[in-house]
């Protein structure tokens, strides 16, 4: 994501329209590659497609989708791309489909390190599978892991020299790590996230498939009911199989870094684990055989919550800017005024510093030729300074400057701040409000080597 926007940066210029549509191709990419793989496995076209429905009743891609979650929907797409390169791999075997999956394998890599589990779950799975395991030829996975070394070497390169931040991650860690009884408690802790984590994801789809679909799994709680089953072909019984030893490996993977202190896991975290979960899903709904009514409903339930989400996306535009407080409202934020008033109090060009990603984002967009940078990454993350210009920090929320911006000013960009407290401050409405208001504030800082 990093580099796309970079480019577009240089060319044609970011804006929001710009954004919106990266963040839709993305989706859509996602979508047909997944449903490319789906077809590969479960072959029937409307089995396919209800497979990939799944995505749309499921709140962090039906929903949270068009309301954030940008690096989730980059990660669903290379998490797609891998998947179809696999299912062509294990499928036909040809040389060039491992090419594809190193290609997948270092975007993935690029886009977000959770991307990681799948891969190794999916390999795995193969491997630990007969029908599968002769079709992972090892001097060919070798070709896919060069191409992927070859995708993801410039940033490991970069990342090779600016080991800083990593090695104070890994003291941080080292630190607060303790054993037992601490040991135990962070361990429930982070089961019990990882475990609501997986369940926030696979909501509402899960409920709504053992609602429709539910002849698969009553019998196997009240044996007299009948249990509906076809004639399986083996390569039908083994991509069943792979799904679920996939997804069982990915959660083992996850549940290492439970054991290893996490105490706290995002819903949105979940997408390598329950990927396969559609694919698997249906796949038990085509060897159970016919589901006419079922499956139309399916369809149906789908068709209707895309409409729900398009219809509550505009009721939600509509009430967001009335509902939410003066903090936060980041869509409506007045960044445009604000870099205004900033530019006529005096910054021309320079260093501009603050302590949140959001602020700072939008301010790069405003100031492209000045250098704009994050109290969450380290200086050696953004380009040098170049010139003699301006040092100033910016924040909001608070009349004083954050204890995180002061000490990055001290300690990362060796300045010397006079004082804590605000320069100024820009009150400006909201974009769309004549009665809600939002404050920036900042400071001029004297210029050191690093800020300037």
């Amino acid at each position: 994501l990093a580099w796309i926007f970079a480019t577009l940066k240089m060319w044609p210029g970011l804006s929001p329209p710009l954004v919106f549509g990266v963040k839709y191709l993305l989706l859509f990419s996602g979508l047909t590659l997944f449903y490319l793989a789906a077809r590969n496995v479960l072959v029937r076209p409307g089995v396919s497609a209800a497979a990939v429905a799944c995505w749309a009743m499921t709140f962090y891609i039906g929903w949270g989708a068009h309301e954030d979650l940008l690096n989730t929907v980059a990660l669903m797409a290379c998490l797609s791309m891998t998947l179809h390169a696999m299912t062509r791999i294990l499928t036909w075997r040809r040389p060039r489909d491992w090419i594809y999956l190193g290609v997948a394998m270092g975007l993935g890599l690029l886009t977000s390190y959770l991307y990681i589990v799948f891969p190794v779950a999916l390999l795995l799975a193969a491997a630990l599978s007969s029908f599968f395991r002769d079709a992972l030829n090892p001097l060919r996975l070798l070709l896919s892991l060069a191409v992927a070394l070859a995708v993801f070497s410039p940033f490991g390169v970069w990342l090779a020299t600016h080991t800083d931040d990593l090695r104070r991650a890994v003291q941080e860690y080292m630190i607060g790590w303790q054993l037992e009884p601490e040991w135990l408690i962070r361990a429930e802790r982070g089961a019990i996230s990882f475990g609501r984590s997986l369940l926030e994801f696979s909501l509402p789809v899960s409920m709504l498939w053992a609602f429709l679909f539910w002849p698969l799994w009553l019998p196997i709680l009240y044996p007299m009911f009948d249990r509906r089953s076809t004639e399986e072909e083996p390569h039908e019984r083994a991509w069943r199989t792979l799904a679920a030893t996939t997804v069982l490996i990915a959660a083992g993977l996850f549940a290492i870094a439970v054991l290893a202190g996490v105490q706290r896991f995002k819903g949105a975290w979940m997408a390598p684990v329950l990927f396969l979960g559609p694919i698997w899903m249906f796949a038990h709904v085509k060897r159970a055989g016919e589901f006419p009514i079922a499956i139309r409903a399916h369809a149906a339930t789908a068709i209707l919550l895309i409409a729900l989400v398009f219809a509550g996306r505009f009721v939600e535009w509509r009430g967001e800017l009335t509902a939410c407080d003066e903090d936060g409202c980041r869509p409506y934020t007045p960044v445009q005024q604000w870099a205004e008033a900033i530019a006529d109090a005096g910054f021309v060009s320079g260093t501009i510093v603050g302590a949140d990603p959001h602020l700072t984002g939008n301010l790069m967009a405003e100031f492209p030729e000045a250098r704009v940078l994050d109290a969450g990454l380290s200086p050696e993350a953004f380009p040098p300074p170049a010139g003699r210009g301006a040092c100033l920090a910016v924040w909001r929320n608070s009349d004083m400057m954050p204890q995180a911006l002061s000490d990055y000013l001290v300690i990362s960009l060796e300045t010397r701040p006079r004082g804590t407290e605000p320069q100024g401050a820009v009150r400006r409405y909201f974009r769309g409000s004549y009665d809600k208001a939002a404050t920036l504030y900042y400071r001029f800082i004297p210029p050191s080597g690093k800020c300037r």
